[in-house]
């Protein structure tokens, strides 16, 4: 994980203080964290190294929720559920930085938090989060994870904040060493990828327009339509956008296009986000059963170029740890006759 650095001063309107604020409408509103950043870092008057902070804070604490839940489980005297959801928001905040973000001080993350707490909550709410946070930095350095050997799902899915009903299931479709592999490719930051919008111009033309703004851009290995930038600060300000040069979509998620070639001709493309077989290949099986009419094509035969090697047997199947990509199912099935 990329190191963040703790630049902005407490008080109202800094990182922290939004993605406190953006974490806590995550979670009681289900309000979507994209578009609140989006919102945040268009509204604020953030610095680039500061709005990059609030988005590794924000996409940070809800990757590792998991683990910082399990964390904060220990030092609570009641279910973390019941704890007020604004607070709660505040702990996961400051757990992450302390556990994942090498160049924030601990004493930062802790005195921001207590001052939110102290702004929100009052004095009862600021010794709350006080009394936490100091109680797991006095033991920080003697936590005890399950033991992998009497619990491997639980281990895992506490190492790897994920839950355990999928740690489960990859096990047993892909063993320990993979689905460790897995979790770990789950939980690294992101870059943001976009597809060339073809009726405008050339891939090669906007990486050129990228490349020359100063960005660090490069064409993606697998789809030829797209590029990856890397310490983008907000979308819309890239050059190309207002013109509509490009999409943000994931890399493998692009190639999905490929496997259908609308040309109508009764081709069906299934696809998902997700690497579990129930949602996959079971779903495909149990659709061919009864419709013997389809028949599943080798989704080989219709990507381009390196792309042929993402597939499991007849299926597209991206896979973040093999492949650098996020997770990506497809099967193509052909109507005959």
């Amino acid at each position: 994980m990329k190191p963040a650095k703790a630049s902005d001063p407490i008080g109202k309107n800094t990182s922290r203080e939004l993605a406190a604020d953006i974490l806590h409408k995550v979670e009681t509103r289900k309000a979507y964290a994209d578009l609140l950043l989006d919102r945040a870092l268009k509204q604020s008057s953030l610095s680039p190294r500061d709005g990059a902070l609030l988005t590794e804070l924000v996409y940070g604490t809800l990757r590792w929720r998991s683990r910082l839940d399990w964390h904060l489980a220990r030092y609570l005297r009641r279910s973390l559920s019941t704890t007020d959801p604004h607070l709660r928001s505040v702990l996961r905040l400051a757990l992450f930085q302390i556990l994942f973000l090498d160049k924030v001080p601990d004493y930062a993350a802790v005195n921001e938090a207590v001052e939110h707490a102290k702004r929100y909550g009052g004095k009862r709410g600021a010794a709350f989060v006080n009394g936490v946070l100091r109680k797991f930095l006095s033991e920080k350095g003697r936590v005890s994870y399950p033991n992998p050997d009497d619990d491997l799902v639980g281990y895992l899915a506490v190492i790897g904040s994920h839950p355990q009903w999928l740690v489960k299931r990859w096990l047993g479709q892909f063993g320990r060493a993979e689905t460790e592999a897995l979790l770990q490719a789950n939980n690294e930051q992101a870059p943001l990828t976009l597809r060339a919008n073809l009726l405008k111009g050339t891939r090669d033309a906007l990486l050129g327009r990228l490349v020359e703004s100063g960005l660090e851009a490069t064409p993606t290995r697998w789809s030829p339509q797209g590029v990856r930038v890397e310490s983008c600060f907000g979308v819309q300000r890239l050059p190309g956008f207002d013109e509509g040069l490009f999409y943000v979509q994931g890399e493998a998620s692009q190639l999905v296009g490929y496997l259908l070639d609308p040309k109508p001709g009764g081709t069906l493309v299934y696809a998902t986000c997700t690497l579990t077989r129930e949602e996959n290949e079971e779903t495909v099986e149990n659709f061919l059963c009864p419709h013997p009419a389809f028949v599943l094509e080798d989704a080989a035969d219709h990507l381009p170029g390196d792309a042929r090697q993402l597939v499991s047997g007849r299926y597209f199947m991206a896979l973040p740890h093999r492949h650098d990509t996020e997770g990506f199912f497809a099967a193509r099935m052909r109507k005959s006759g």
